[in-house]
């Protein structure tokens, strides 16, 4: 899928060049391609990389938005894991 969407935008020059002229629109439809990490097998990055990239985003605004979009992700991750674990730090 990679290679369709890349081979896709080849030849296109990039709306969105840089991470400060992302609109609120772009932004909330690539967080909606994460969803699609709900399907077994199917990577968040790589779901929102391809969403940005079919949206018109430049490839390094595709991948740093996406990996600002795993931060809270990640906090979740980690605090349901010390809910789940009771909090108990052994170290």
């Amino acid at each position: 899928l990679f290679i369709v969407v890349e081979n896709h935008n080849k030849n296109k020059e990039s709306q969105v060049k840089e991470l400060s002229d992302l609109t609120y629109k772009i932004a909330l439809i690539i967080g909606c391609f994460q969803v699609l990490a709900l399907i077994p097998g199917t990577s968040r990055s790589g779901a929102t990389i391809i969403g940005a990239m079919l949206l018109g985003t430049s490839r390094f605004v595709a991948a740093e938005y996406s990996f600002f979009l795993s931060i809270p992700v990640m906090f979740g991750a980690s605090f349901l894991k010390l809910v789940k674990y009771g909090f108990h730090y052994t170290g």
